[in-house]
Formats: C-alpha cells, sequence, structure tokens
C-alpha cells in the first residue's frame, strides 16, 4: 500500500501483537517483552507504539525524542540530540533492571548499528524482541513523508534516510516462551535427576549449575542475513506470517550433552516448515570463515544473558499461572526434522555462550539421525517411574548424549520471533555504544605513520619524521627478534600447529601494533584440518562504553570455537597478560610471547595512571613461563596417544602380566619438557631463561624423535631422545654420567620448591583425544618414521625427556605433578637400566618393555617401539598464570581460568613455598 498522508496507520498494520488476541493475551503474560518500532520520521511508528501502550497496561515507553518534549524545549544541536539517544538507551536499560514486563522503544531505528545497542541489553537482561517494521505493509515515498513528520524536515532529508534502511535479521529465529514456563521446565529436570539419581542404573547425571540463558526454542539459525539463503528465508512469506504471533510447542523430554541441559521439543508439521530444508553451519568460526568476504558481514559481539531462570522459578512458584498443561508421554521418537530443543543451564559454573551452545547441541540431531536409521537408540534404562533413557553413557563428560522422555509432555505457549544480538554491517558504521572493536579497522599504513612520528619525536625532538615509512617498518621489524616474524620454516610449520595464541607486548607507540598487522598477513593463509583456517585478531583496547570483559570473552569464544591461530597485542606488566594465559592454559593453546624492544616507548615520562607509576619502561616486566620446552601440533600429539592405546592392546593380547590401564583423561596440553623455570623464580632460573643460547631457540621451529613410551605413578608419557644441541637447552648435559643426578634436581626442584597446596594451576580442559583423525593413525605429512628402535643403552638420561600424554587408573592430570615424582621414578629407573646394562624386561613384536605394572602404585614400565617418530614442535614456554610483587596484583585460580574480573591487590610478593600467601 502506498503511504499518505490521509491512511490510519492502524487501520492497515497486521502486526499480531495489534490486531490477535491470543497473541496480545499471552504477551501480557510474558514477563519480558522489548517492542522495537522501525520508520523513518512520518511513517507511523510513533502512532503504533502508543496503540502498543494503550493495549499492554503498565507497559514502559521511552524514545529519544522525550527529552525534546519537556516543558523546557531545548534546542536541536547535534550535541542534544547525542545525550538523547544516551538518555533514552539508559532508560530501556533502567527499565529490564528492573523487570519491566513490556518496554517499548520507537527511535527510527534506521539502521543495524542504531538498533543493536538496544538488542544488546536486550539480550544481557533476557529479553524477547519483538521487531515491527512500518515498511512492511507500507511503500513508503520521501515527498510524503516531508508532509506528514513533525519535525519539519524536508525531502532532501528523508530521501537521504530513506537510503539509510537496513533490514535486521537475527543470529536465529525460533520460538520464545515465557522465562517462569522455561523455569518450570528446569525444575522438571531437577525432579528427573533427583528420580533417577535414586535408583542404580548407571545413568549419573548432574544438576544444573548454571542457568543463565535465554530461554528460545530454535527453529532455524540465520546468522544476521550473511548468507542470501538466510536472507530470503527471513523475507519468506510463511517467516513473515508467523512472526510475533503466538502458538504452542511440546516438549517431550530433556537431553544431556556433555555439560548442557536442554528441553527436547517435538514440532507440528507447520512448525516443522518453519526450520526450512537447508544444510546450514551452525559452528561459530566456520561461519564466519565462509561468510567473511561478504559484503553484509562484519562481525558481531555476543552478549551473555545475565537473568537466571532458576530465580523466575522462585519468584512464581505459588503462581498456579506456572503450571503447565501436561499430556500423554511421547512413545515414538519423532524424526529428527521435527525436532527442536531449548536450552536451559549447564552443569558446570561457567556460562556458555548461546552460539557455543547450539553449535555443541546440534550434535543430538545427529544422534537421532543414527538412532532413527537403526529404528531405535540404545537403551540405557527402562520405565524408571515411567521415565525413559536413550542414548550411550561415555566415560568422558564431554561425549555423553543422554535423550530422556518424560512421562508426560508439557504444552508450552510460545512466540515466533528472532534470537537477536547486537552486530553490524560494512555499510553501516560501528555503533561505539555496543561495539567492543574500534569504530573502523585501522589500516597498517596509519599504524605505521603514527609509529614515524612518534619515533621522530623522541629522537629529534619535533614532529617530522626521521625516515620514511617503509624505512621505519623495516627497522622496526629488524629489531624485534622472533623467528614467526622473520624465520621461513618456523613460519610453515606455525601456520600448520592448529592452536597457536600469539602475544605481541610492548608499550604504547613501540609498533606493536604494526608487528600484530605484520602477523596478520604472514598467517592470513593459515589452515589446519581439524578447525576452521581463520586468523583472528584481538586488539586491546576497548570502547569506554563497551564492557572491559568484551574482549576477553571474544578471545575466549575463538578458543572454544577451535580457531588455529589468534594473536593480541597487550602491554607490558604481568598481571595485564596473565589473564590471557589463564585462558591458553584452560583451551590448551601454545603461546609464543613478542616483546618489542623496551626503548621504544612513546613517551618515556608519561605517567601510567593505571598502575600510579611514573614511567611505563621502568615497570616492564619480563613474563617467565612455568617451564620451558618444545609444543607439537595437537593433532600430531592425539596420533601419540593413539599408538599407545594400540601399543597397550598388543601387549595385553601377548602378555596379560603386562596389561595397562587405559588413559582415562587426555585433557591435556602436549608439552615436551626441557626444564622448569617456576615464573623465574630464582636468579638461576632468571638467568636461564634470559640467556642468549634459550632467546635464540625461542619461538623457533624443530624437530624431536620419539622413542617410545613410559607409565609410572598413574601418568602416561612419551619418550623422547634429544639432540645435543636440544639436551643444551635443558640444562643437564654435562659431558659426563655423573650429570645425570640433574634430572632428578628438576622434579625435586618443583617439588621441594614449589608445593602444590600454595600455587593454583589452570588444568586443561580439551580432551586432546578429539584432535585424533578418524581415518587411522597415520599421517604421512605431518609425521615421519626416521628410524628402526633406539638402544636404551647408547643414549644417556642427559638426553632423554617426556611429553605427558594423560593420566590411567583415575589419576588426577595436572602437568605439576607429572614433572614431579613420576619423572623422578622414572629418571632414577632410566639410569639403574643403563648402569646395570639390563636387557629388556620382555620383547613383544619388536618392542622393547622394561619394568614391571606390578605392584599397582609402584609400577614403571618403558616401552620402546620398533620404529622411532619424528615430531615437528616449536620451542617455547609452557605459561601458566602468576603474579609478581611489582604488579601486586594476584591471579586466583578460584576465581575461575579467563575469568574476566580484574586481579585483588593483596599488597604482597606471591611466595612460592610451603606457606599460603
Amino acid at each position: 500500500i502506498l503511504f499518505t498522508d490521509d491512511i490510519d496507520v492502524l487501520d492497515v498494520v497486521d502486526f499480531p501483537c495489534l490486531v490477535d488476541d491470543n497473541t496480545m493475551e499471552f504477551l501480557r503474560s510474558h514477563g519480558r517483552i522489548l517492542f522495537l518500532s522501525r520508520g523513518p520520521p512520518g511513517s507511523g511508528k510513533g502512532t503504533v507504539a502508543s496503540r502498543l501502550h494503550e493495549l499492554y497496561p503498565g507497559s514502559r515507553i521511552y524514545w529519544a525524542d522525550k527529552m525534546f518534549m519537556t516543558p523546557l524545549v531545548l534546542p536541536r544541536t547535534k550535541e542534544a540530540v547525542k545525550q538523547s539517544h544516551e538518555l533514552c538507551l539508559r532508560k530501556i536499560t533502567e527499565y529490564m533492571q528492573q523487570n519491566e514486563p513490556v518496554i517499548i522503544n520507537r527511535n527510527t531505528n534506521m539502521r543495524v548499528w542504531e538498533t543493536s545497542q538496544f538488542l544488546r541489553i536486550a539480550a544481557t537482561y533476557g529479553y524477547t524482541v519483538i521487531i515491527l517494521d512500518i515498511d512492511k505493509n507500507f511503500i513508503l515515498k520521501p515527498e510524503v513523508l516531508a508532509v506528514t513528520n513533525s519535525k519539519g524536515l524536508d525531502q532532501n532529508y528523508m530521501t537521504n534516510r530513506l537510503k539509510q534502511w537496513e533490514h535486521i535479521y537475527p543470529y536465529a529465529m525460533g520460538w520464545s516462551p515465557r522465562p517462569r514456563d522455561a523455569a518450570f521446565l528446569l525444575h522438571r529436570y531437577g525432579d528427573i535427576y533427583a528420580e533417577l539419581a535414586n535408583h542404580d542404573n548407571g545413568i549419573a547425571l548432574k544438576p544444573v549449575q548454571c542457568a543463565q540463558f535465554f530461554p528460545f526454542c530454535i527453529s532455524r539459525v540465520c546468522w544476521f542475513g550473511w548468507d542470501e539463503q538466510d536472507r530470503k528465508y527471513c523475507h519468506s512469506e510463511l517467516v513473515k506470517k508467523a512472526y510475533g504471533s503466538k502458538d504452542t510447542i511440546t516438549v517431550f523430554g530433556y537431553a544431556v550433552l556433555g555439560d548442557l541441559v536442554m528441553a527436547v521439543v517435538k514440532l507440528t508439521e507447520t512448525q516443522a516448515a518453519l526450520v526450512g530444508t537447508n544444510e546450514h553451519p551452525v559452528n561459530r568460526a566456520t561461519i564466519i570463515s565462509r561468510y567473511k568476504n561478504a559484503h553484509e558481514y562484519e562481525e558481531y559481539d555476543e552478549m551473555l544473558c545475565t537473568v537466571d531462570l532458576l530465580s523466575m522459578f522462585a519468584k512464581n512458584e505459588s503462581d498456579e499461572t506456572g503450571i503447565l498443561e501436561e499430556g500423554e508421554r511421547c512413545y515414538e521418537l519423532p524424526p529428527p526434522s521435527q525436532v527442536s530443543f531449548i536450552v536451559l543451564g549447564s552443569t558446570t559454573a561457567g556460562a556458555i555462550k548461546y552460539s557455543s551452545a547450539i553449535h555443541r547441541a546440534s550434535l543430538l540431531h545427529n544422534h537421532m539421525h543414527s538412532w532413527n536409521d537403526m529404528g531405535a537408540a540404545p537403551r540405557i534404562c527402562m520405565d524408571v517411574n515411567g521415565i525413559s533413557v536413550y542414548g550411550t553413557h561415555m566415560d568422558a563428560s564431554d561425549d555423553l548424549c543422554l535423550l530422556i522422555v518424560d512421562k508426560n509432555t508439557v504444552k508450552l505457549d510460545v512466540v515466533f520471533t528472532g534470537h537477536y544480538q547486537a552486530y553490524t554491517t560494512r555499510s553501516s558504521d560501528r555503533c561505539p555504544t555496543w561495539s567492543a572493536g574500534p569504530k573502523r579497522h585501522i589500516p597498517k599504513e596509519r599504524h605505521v605513520l603514527d609509529y614515524v612520528q612518534r619515533t621522530s619525536a623522541m629522537r629529534t625532538g619535533h614532529g617530522e619524521p626521521a625516515s620514511s615509512q617503509k624505512d621505519a617498518i623495516q627497522q622496526l621489524l629488524d629489531s624485534v627478534d622472533a623467528p614467526c616474524l622473520k624465520h621461513d620454516g618456523t613460519q610453515q610449520f606455525l601456520r600448520t600447529h592448529g592452536r597457536l595464541f600469539i602475544v605481541v607486548r610492548g608499550p604504547s607507540g613501540s609498533g606493536r601494533e604494526i608487528v600484530a598487522d605484520t602477523l596478520e598477513e604472514l598467517y592470513a593463509n593459515s589452515s589446519n584440518t581439524t578447525a576452521s583456517s581463520e586468523i583472528s585478531e584481538c586488539h586491546s583496547s576497548t570502547t569506554a562504553s563497551a564492557p572491559p570483559d568484551t574482549a576477553l570473552n571474544k578471545i575466549e569464544s575463538y578458543m572454544k570455537n577451535d580457531v588455529p591461530m589468534l594473536y593480541r597485542y597487550t602491554d607490558i606488566m604481568v598481571w595485564q597478560v596473565t589473564k590471557y594465559l589463564a585462558l591458553a592454559s584452560k583451551y590448551g593453546y601454545t603461546v609464543i610471547v613478542v616483546d618489542m624492544p623496551h626503548h621504544l616507548a612513546s613517551n618515556p615520562g608519561a605517567p601510567y595512571i593505571a598502575m600510579g607509576k611514573s614511567n611505563q619502561v621502568k615497570q616492564w616486566e619480563e613474563v617467565y613461563p612455568f617451564a620451558v620446552g618444545w609444543s607439537p601440533r595437537p593433532k600430531d600429539a592425539a596420533w601419540l596417544l593413539q599408538r599407545f592405546r594400540q601399543i597397550r592392546n598388543i601387549l595385553h593380547d601377548e602378555d596379560i602380566t603386562l596389561t595397562l590401564g587405559d588413559i582415562t583423561s587426555s585433557h591435556v596440553y602436549p608439552f615436551c619438557l626441557a626444564k622448569l623455570c617456576l615464573f623465574g623464580y630464582s636468579a638461576a632460573d632468571k638467568d636461564y631463561c634470559n640467556s642468549e643460547k634459550l632467546r635464540h631457540a625461542y619461538g623457533r621451529s624443530d624437530t624431536l624423535r620419539v622413542f617410545g613410551y613410559a607409565v609410572t605413578r598413574g601418568f602416561v608419557f612419551a619418550m623422547v631422545e634429544l639432540s645435543e644441541d636440544q639436551a643444551s637447552l635443558t640444562g643437564r648435559l654435562d659431558g659426563v654420567d655423573e650429570g645425570d643426578e640433574n634430572i632428578d634436581a628438576v622434579a625435586r626442584q618443583l617439588s621441594l620448591s614449589l608445593g602444590f597446596q600454595t600455587w593454583e594451576e589452570v588444568p586443561c580442559a580439551v580432551d586432546m583425544a578429539k584432535f585424533a583423525r578418524t581415518d587411522g593413525i597415520t599421517d604421512a605429512e605431518n609425521l615421519h618414521l626416521v628410524g628402526n628402535k633406539i638402544n636404551l643403552r647408547d643414549v644417556p638420561p642427559s638426553r632423554i625427556t617426556f611429553m605427558p600424554l594423560g593420566s590411567i587408573d583415575g589419576t588426577e592430570y595436572r602437568y605439576s605433578k607429572a614433572v614431579a615424582y613420576p619423572w623422578l621414578s622414572l629418571s632414577s629407573m632410566l639410569r639403574s637400566w643403563r648402569a646395570a646394562e639390563d636387557r629388556c624386561t620382555k620383547r613383544i613384536k619388536d618392542i622393547d618393555v622394561y619394568g614391571s605394572v606390578a605392584p599397582p602404585d609402584k609400577a614403571c614400565l618403558l616401552v620402546v617401539d620398533h620404529v622411532t617418530i619424528k615430531l615437528d614442535v616449536v620451542f617455547t614456554g609452557y605459561y601458566q598464570p602468576y603474579t609478581t610483587s611489582h604488579s601486586g596484583r594476584s591471579w586466583s585460580h578460584a576465581q575461575s581460568a579467563g575469568s574476566t574480573r580484574w586481579p585483588s591487590n593483596r599488597g604482597g610478593r606471591y611466595r612460592l613455598s610451603n606457606q599460603r600467601t
């Protein structure tokens, strides 16, 4: 319909929230609704918003122009308009913090970034968003809007304004229930958890510990319309007709996938039609990699929901409207095409982003397809008080997939809408009120120009550049001693590593941004067969109004999605780096720290306000690792894990007395030890870390020789033979056999000086086994057989080291534990076997076996494989979070790995001793 000045907007618009009684009744009882009306001035969005305000008693309405409607009329200056929008956002936020049930905004919201500021806070506070686009029913003409608007805006303004119109696409489409109804489902899962726990059925469910999720039954992931098929889907008549309408879905059970708990929904055929048929990736890294060159794609900053569903149930426990209608149980599993889910919570305390949850929850459909092909799922337990459980119990909680069919179905009233998150487009500038990144990408040339101007001023005392931009960047890169920038062999290996985090560290003006830009160019085509080929950069600064933890959350989301390479530039104090080390430790990322030359600070006399110091350069702190050594590709370490399991099976089949326990925990960061450094605690450790030999090796690719495997004290090791140059990096190659006693000193140094009760190691949460190839254990491209098995008597213990692969028999895995007494025991046996020139205990299929597996508490077994394997590695540090006296700050694992809270000031030195600090 052509919009004219004599049309009554309310006679034409057909939004269900305005015209459908059932929908209006439901939305009035929903509890968390945000209406966003969109349209240019004069289009009638104010009329629609006012009608909404009438139809929804108690609703709160606010818009930017309301500031100019006070008795004391303010002049409409550019600054005043900016203030009015800031006030509007603040008001809407306050309404959400007050849990107002219906909130209405009637700003123009023409562009994506204008609307995203409201989508951001809606996602944070768990509000269901319904967008009312006025152009849905009208053809808008600038000459008509020039007449109908109340601000006196002319036709030229309207013409330009209409050109700015952008469609708002959601992250996903689906059905939003009342939060209290979702809380009822969560409470019901708790009842089932308790009921199953009372029966000896082998099912070990865990209670929900984190219920901070936006309850949403997903229909289809749309990824903000980055793909043309998604845009067509969102504009289809089927979706437009359903959008904003009340519906009813049927919950027939619950699912547990790893640490996720979900309500499982059986869709009707009409509802299933809204899912669409397009097979679409739900992995964030995959989708970004696919569409990163698309015109529409820029980026989005996903916000975590802060509303706890459990609190919703507590508020409405005595409310009869919170009791849901029950129906007959589901006796046959519905086809996967008619199954959806609502994420209810996590059995771990940490919050999980919705996109990550959706990616993992998609595994349920994979299992459903598998079960459907077989005709029925393997059943763990039948009819426990009318409850049936499908699935296969796994020892590893990450692999757990259970489908619980409840004794009754539950009817759930919902509204069909979008799951919205803040995002931006290339045709729309970033909004400084929500985006965690810079308003626009700053090109490398700008970084170079800034660097040249700053360093010239430092050298010459005035602002004229002392050299050309080309010379300046070359001089800077030449001054940075980093193989990842200069060494071709290292660059080739790092591009294939698969789990790398490069931290560029230096004061402002040191050129760290240029180095980060250069890394982006060098590794733009990094690839890995087990993960996305995306390389991601996260800048250190955030806008003043952005949440301070957004950049850290972004890095964590990349790591959760297995992005193969990340880099970041940051500042110079240990406490500024250690929060990223905590994330790298948790997600098993190899860290390479690139330090900028210290003398290149932009203004040495400038006060360092954040720490109250007078000079940034004087506050430079070296970042020392827990240990130094060699890091392989995760997939190569997974190959070694598979090979150990092969050998274990061979030994068991040939000699029952050599039966080893299988690895029960392979949540391991694979790292081959050279030497413990203990965060530079002692002067000797500092001297070692700062030595020329180590600095030359740091960050450089190398090759190790894996000759066998060992089991002792509940830990499994890959055994490595070092070259003389490599052994010299361990600090224990003295040229004589007596020097081999230093092996014991390494372990004793940790166990006696550090003390496990005074240091909180961040364990790796990623299972190394997931990187294993599924098509066999041979990877001829990256692993090579370099010779026959070694003769143990020909290799001095000083040239033998190890890489932990996991633990057996329920032993809790910690790297710090693995390198202490277990290695002490093994190194002692190595010397004993060599000194006595012992032959192997047994030889089975050309595999030499030393030691025995009995008694279990003293078992020490070494197997020398029939071949030696060459393993490509990079020499770096095993980094863990720690603190220093200069920082005056401390990091605690009790705050959780990757915590975004600033560390508390305990005002003392972090002491590595047997006393608690």
